[in-house]
C-alpha cells in the first residue's frame, strides 16, 4: 500500500470514528436528559416528557447524518474534481504522434 493510500485510509477510519464518536455523544446527552426527568417528575408526567426528550434526540441524531452525508458528498465531489483536471499521462512506451 502507497504512502498516499495509507494516509487516505488512515482518514477515513478517522473521520467514521468522529462520526461515532459525535452520534455517542449525542445519545449520552439525551440519555442523561431522560434519566434527570426521570428521576426529578411525577409518573404522571415522565412519559410525556421522555417522549419529548427522545423526538428531540431522533432530529438531533438526523442532523449529525445528514451534515455528515452532506461533508462525504463534498468530498467526494472535490476528489472527483481533482481527477478530472489532472493531466493524462500517456502509457509507458507509447507516445503521441
Amino acid at each position: 500500500m502507497s504512502a498516499e493510500a495509507f494516509a487516505k485510509a488512515e482518514a477515513a477510519a478517522n473521520s467514521s470514528s468522529v462520526f461515532s464518536d459525535e452520534l455517542a455523544a449525542v445519545s449520552s446527552y439525551y440519555a442523561s436528559r431522560i434519566a434527570a426527568a426521570r428521576a426529578g417528575l411525577s409518573p404522571r408526567d415522565v412519559a410525556a416528557v421522555v417522549r419529548a426528550i427522545q423526538n428531540e434526540q431522533i432530529i438531533a441524531v438526523r442532523a449529525v447524518m445528514q451534515r455528515w452525508s452532506a461533508a462525504k458528498r463534498a468530498a467526494t465531489e472535490k476528489r472527483q474534481a481533482t481527477r478530472a483536471a489532472a493531466p493524462v499521462r500517456p502509457l509507458s512506451g507509447h507516445h503521441p504522434s
